[in-house]
């Protein structure tokens, strides 16, 4: 039991030993604050989902290859909206 409260009381020590100042690089404010939307996980999704709808079809690399087609063309839509 003692063991156990020695073991404790050492990892609270060294967390709180851990922490940054509140004057670094960590505390300042971001640059921008909106954040611009991501569309590569469009990319990948369609790339998946049109290689397995071309692997039922007999065709997985045009499906693979529409996938990604239409993946990029949403991710392109995506990034002109968010532009502005």
């Amino acid at each position: 039991m003692g063991r156990q409260v020695e073991a404790r009381a050492w990892h609270v020590k060294r967390r709180a030993a851990l922490a940054s100042p509140p004057w670094t690089w960590q505390s300042a404010a971001m640059a921008s604050p909106s954040s611009p939307s991501a569309g590569g996980v469009v990319i990948a999704v369609l790339a998946v989902v049109g290689a397995l709808g071309g692997l039922f079809a007999g065709e997985a690399t045009i499906g693979f290859l529409g996938g990604l087609a239409l993946g990029v063309a949403a991710a392109v839509l995506i990034w002109w909206r968010g532009r502005g």
